[in-house]
């Protein structure tokens, strides 16, 4: 989970790549928490009332579909 910069909106663009991790020894509270540790970060020096408020997420499955990832990844984000 990263931040890859801004869209022509200014918006913060997050990236949730599943593709690289190693999903038999992280576990999805993982994942939850390294994008919570984020967002807190974008909240705080990337966002600004009235004019940035939302945000751009991206989800690389890196080829596997939803059957390999298990569902639970990708509603947990959605």
């Amino acid at each position: 989970v990263y931040i890859c910069g801004r869209s022509k909106d200014m918006k913060p663009t997050f990236v949730i790549n599943l593709g690289v991790m190693n999903l038999k020894k992280y576990t999805i509270d993982d994942v939850v928490s390294g994008y919570y540790f984020l967002a807190n970060i974008a909240r705080r020096y990337m966002f600004y009332p009235g004019k940035i408020e939302a945000a751009n997420y991206i989800m690389d499955a890196g080829g596997m579909g939803m059957g390999s990832l298990g569902v639970i990844y990708f509603y947990t984000f959605i």
